[in-house]
Formats: C-alpha cells, structure tokens, sequence
C-alpha cells in the first residue's frame, strides 16, 4: 500500500478542489449515431479518438486505446439503445428469460432500422435450446447491464471485453439516465480497454462459472496463472470477500467503550488496511472506492479524524470519476469534512 499523509490544510484543500469534469450531455431527443459516427448523439468517449474498435483473436472485436488514457479520464458515456424492467429475480436461478422476451420483442420493434442493426450486429452466445430461434434474448443476455431497476443494452459498452484484472470502470448513472465508463487504472496507447462483467472476489473456478453464460473462458493473466497452479491471486481473492464481508456487517454495530471495544476497534482499521493492500495488489478497479470509504469510516469509529479524511477523500475521487453528483460522491463529501472539523475540535482548535 502506498502511505498517503495529508496535513490538515491539504485536506481542506481537497475538500475544496474543483471535481474531474465529464462530457456534456447531448438532448434523448437527437437521433442514435452509427457506431463508428465521430459526433455520437448519446455517447461521449472524452478527448476525440480517445479508442478504436478493432478484431480480437479470440474475443470479437474490442475496444484499444489510440493513445495514453490517463486514470481517471471518462471513456464512454451511453445512453441504453433498449431497456427491460425483468421479473422478480429467482435466487441460485437468475431471471425466467421466457417472461422478458414479449417485453423485449416490444421494445425492439419501437427502435429505427439502423438501430436495430446496431442490436442485431451484437454478438450473442446461443445455448443449444436456443439454436435456430430468434437472437433478441441471446443479444441482450450476453451484453445487457443493469440500469437500477432494468436491463439495458448499450451497444458500445458491450464492445469492450472482460478482464478479471481490468483497467476500466463503470458505473449506472441514474440521474444521467447513462453507463460510464473510465479509466481505473492509466491505459497504454494500444492496449485494451478491459471491463469485469462479474463480481472478482471469486476463485478462477467460480468466475469461469460466472462466465460460461456469455460463452468465453477468460484468458487474462489472472486465470491464466492460476491455470498455470500459481493460487496466490484465487486465495487473496477468496480472504479478500471474507473480510470485505466481516468488515462490512462491523461497521454497521456501533462502537462500545473500554479497553476490549478499543482493541476491537484497532482490529478494524488494521484489517481494512489490510484489504486496501490486497485490493490494490491485486489491481482490482472496481472496488478502490468501497475499501477506501471503509478505511474512513474504521478510522471515523476510532476519532481518527485525520486519517479518515484522508480515506474519504481516496473514495471521493473514485467516485467523482463516475458521477460527481450521485448519491455515493455526496456521502463522500460530506464524510470528509466532517471528519476534519471533527478532527479540529479534537485538537482543540479553532474552526476558523
């Protein structure tokens, strides 16, 4: 882990530092653009040729940086070409697929011909059940993304590849009605611009179960070592979700008092820097600002004021990426100067 100290001062000053500016938003209302259009409509990609889409050996096409991406820099915004509200969800079963597919068929047709060639031209994995019939339910199973309550299909989205070490992010946008997605990590000119399509806290074994619906065994360097008898990324995976878990159902029970609550305390914060350490070793993207905003907030439970400031603003800055004003930003930034006057008036001095 990197050690991150802050003064008081370089707290408040990044409190107060202007947030990362995403793309401007484009009225519903104008027409959808042909994919490879350089003026789309309800996409956003940041700077101009900031990608390309290109041939994979094994994958399809991808999406490939057409320079350096640096951390941070919105690569996609876009709006769903369809979305679904599907039925109740059964668990160990997912969604009944036979009950989305009217709905879908309804929403397709609403779309324009270019449009439903944007749909069609999406790849689909087909299960033998399905072969010979219709793709509209294939398509959408192997690309959709979940829009708060609905499935979505995002057809550029859906050209980026899976990675269980990826180099992007995304996330839902409710108040934007759009899927961002930004660069995690910096991304080298020429490399592939790489998403998760599940959750990464799980052995090689259990991802590749996940993943066996959209039809690929993923080959990223993380499976393929672990292929190759290397466990070390599975187990810190599998100790990874244990304590993601503990700690999370922790900081809900509020702190108690005397010396056994301290030590309990301690033991919090030193496994929430424990988490961080692995998550980022790991290089695991997706969840930076979930272990950060842990961090503070077992740092908070111990009147760590300063140090806590200083991991709600490592989670702020993650989630500005995205969204700077959705509900997960604005906790954020409320958390961080709070623990900072917090932490004057525990020193004692003044608040102005």
């Amino acid at each position: 882990m990197i050690l991150r100290l802050y003064v008081l001062s370089d707290l408040v000053a990044l409190c107060l530092a202007a947030s990362i500016t995403a793309c401007t938003i484009p009225s519903l209302s104008e027409p959808w653009p042909h994919l490879h259009s350089e003026t789309p409509s309800d996409t956003c990609s940041g700077p101009a040729e900031i990608y390309t889409m290109l041939p994979t050996p094994k994958k399809g096409y991808g999406l490939f940086a057409t320079r350096r991406i640096a951390r941070g820099t919105t690569v996609i915004l876009e709006a769903p070409l369809v979305v679904i509200q599907p039925p109740p969800l059964t668990l160990g079963q997912g969604y009944e697929i036979s009950k989305m597919l009217d709905s879908l068929r309804a929403e397709f047709a609403k779309l324009s011909p270019p449009n439903q060639k944007r749909y069609l031209a999406l790849h689909a994995h087909v299960f033998p059940s399905e072969e010979g019939k219709e793709r509209l339910m294939p398509i959408l199973r192997s690309n959709a993304f979940n829009t708060g309550t609905g499935l979505g299909l995002f057809p550029i989205v859906a050209r980026i590849n899976h990675s269980c070490r990826p180099n992007a992010a995304y996330f839902w946008s409710e108040r934007l009605g759009r899927r961002v997605v930004y660069a995690g990590r910096d991304i080298e000119e020429g490399e592939e611009i790489s998403i998760s399509y599940i959750p990464l806290l799980k052995t090689t074994k259990e991802r590749e179960q996940r993943l066996a619906q959209y039809g690929f065994t993923c080959e990223c360097e993380a499976c393929e070592a672990s292929r190759g008898g290397d466990s070390r990324s599975d187990d810190a995976r599998a100790e990874m979700q244990v304590m993601l878990d503990q700690l999370e159902s922790e900081v809900l029970v509020p702190p108690g008092e005397g010396l056994m609550a301290e030590k309990k305390e301690e033991g919090l914060i030193k496994n929430s820097l424990r988490l961080v350490d692995m998550v980022e070793e790991e290089v695991l993207v997706d969840y930076y600002a979930q272990v950060y905003k842990l961090a503070a907030t077992t740092h908070g439970r111990s009147r760590r004021w300063e140090e806590g400031a200083g991991w709600a603003l490592r989670s702020l800055e993650i989630r500005e990426m995205a969204d700077e004003h959705s509900a997960e930003a604005m906790e954020m930034r409320q958390m961080a100067p709070r623990f900072i006057l917090e932490s004057k008036k525990y020193m004692g001095e003044g608040l102005c």
